[in-house]
């Protein structure tokens, strides 16, 4: 066995530092309470916007038998309202400016992959890295607006290519996918003001 792991260590070590170095972008925390995000592994979707995008989801601790969990929904989840997050405000991952906003009428029922795209809204810094929110519903913002990191914007929803209410973020500059990391010293402002 001693002599395996060095051979694996080389070959990790050789696969890094051959990969192309991906582009990291701070955003603010998407919500208020907490969150977990599945994200999108490099080269799974092509396009700018969805390319090392993540999908995030609100939890909260739920006691079962005397026992904690951290959950998605209540219930069987069959229905939006039972999803944690659902309806929670969404707010700006930047100081940047509505560049575009897409609406899509049509709630899907969670575990139904819906159609057509998103209702979204996409933001772009003074920079040049723009930054897409996905399967929204009650935008508060217009087209043109400036809107600050942490600024409400929406309320999660549950539509276009979806099978369950959350929020899909994704970030690029030019024609490259950012790979997004949230800020966490602002988590951590949240966590001292609720104690």
């Amino acid at each position: 066995m001693k002599k395996v792991l060095p051979l694996m260590f080389l070959f990790s070590t050789y696969v890094i530092a051959s990969e192309e170095q991906l582009e990291v972008v701070l955003a603010h925390p998407l919500f208020e309470e907490s969150y977990t995000c599945s994200e999108h592994w490099a080269g799974q979707f092509k396009y700018l916007g969805d390319a090392l995008g993540a999908d995030c989801v609100v939890q909260e601790l739920i006691e079962t038998d005397g026992k904690l969990f951290s959950r998605s929904y209540i219930n069987n989840g069959y229905k939006n309202e039972d999803w944690i997050g659902w309806h929670k405000n969404i707010l700006s991952p930047c100081n940047c400016e509505v560049t575009k906003i897409n609406i899509n009428p049509v709630t899907n029922i969670p575990g139904v992959m819906g159609k057509g795209s998103a209702t979204s809204i996409t933001l772009k810094r003074e920079d040049g890295v723009y930054f897409t929110l996905a399967h929204l519903d009650e935008i508060i913002v217009k087209q043109g607006e400036r809107v600050e990191a942490g600024q409400k914007l929406a309320k999660v929803g549950n539509n276009g290519y979806c099978r369950n209410p959350h929020v899909h973020i994704g970030s690029w500059k030019g024609k490259k996918a950012n790979q997004i990391r949230f800020d966490q010293r602002e988590v951590g402002k949240w966590f001292k003001k609720s104690k």
